[in-house]
């Protein structure tokens, strides 16, 4: 049941894109990196975006939703099962960027790494 929940969700927000989702996806394409978007990983998590050839995954927050305790217990324990898992998390925070800075944050995130 939790599983055919999920999939329900990845449906629904593949057409209610967030603003910075929106806007970091498309930095990603004029960067030319491909990835997959809002995808189910381990049947467990749905996730903004993933970039395979580097296994970066990507959580576009927003401070709102994500400075709540709840979200934020959530968001830690997905974190460290991903980090677990092998993958590199970076989360870019909705109110550090605008439309004209976000290909060089993307691109120096991607490129070292680092949170």
């Amino acid at each position: 049941m939790k599983e055919i929940g999920l999939k329900g969700l990845l449906i629904q927000n593949k057409h209610r894109l967030t603003k910075p989702e929106k806007i970091v996806y498309s930095s990603l394409k004029r960067l030319g990196i491909k990835f997959k978007s809002q995808h189910l990983m381990y049947k467990k998590f749905l996730i903004d975006a993933w970039i395979p050839k580097l296994n970066i995954v990507l959580n576009i927050n927003g401070r709102y939703w994500h400075n709540l305790p709840k979200q934020q217990k959530i968001d830690k324990a997905k974190k460290a099962y991903l980090v677990k898992c092998g993958h590199i998390v970076l989360d870019i925070w909705d109110d550090e960027f605008t439309q004209n800075t976000i290909d060089n944050k993307l691109w120096s995130l991607l490129k070292g790494g680092e949170n």
